[in-house]
């Protein structure tokens, strides 16, 4: 019977290191996941503050100081996953929120990539 223990208590080891594994190996997927959604939530706060002032906001804290309590919570602020922060970059009239990845500054591959979401939205 201790036997039996030894080779059910060998598997359930394997699965957890493989768990484990499997997590470590995902986690920088969730970050882009949660990035490009922060990113989609504060371009879609910037569209309601243009029509309600008329123009884009010019930063995170100016979009986030015009909005009312009730558009507040669509903003989750301004920083990204990896800490650093998100930026609005007006380019010929459209927003475009830039997010520089892990490496917190422009370009890099992988996880350092930038991430950019358009007027497009998307």
């Amino acid at each position: 019977m201790t036997a039996v223990y030894v080779v059910v208590f060998s598997i359930v080891t394997v699965i957890v290191l493989i768990a484990l594994l499997w997590g470590r190996l995902l986690e920088p997927q969730h970050r882009v996941v949660r990035a490009k959604s922060d990113m989609q939530k504060i371009y879609n706060s910037a569209v309601s503050y243009r029509e309600m002032v008329g123009r884009w906001p010019s930063t995170i804290e100016e979009l986030l100081d015009g909005m009312s309590a009730q558009m507040a919570f669509c903003v989750l602020g301004p920083r990204d996953p990896w800490g650093g922060q998100y930026h609005l970059v007006n380019c010929e009239g459209e927003l475009l929120i830039v997010c520089f990845g892990k490496n917190i500054s422009p370009g890099g591959h992988g996880e350092d990539a930038d991430i950019i979401v358009g007027g497009d939205g998307k």
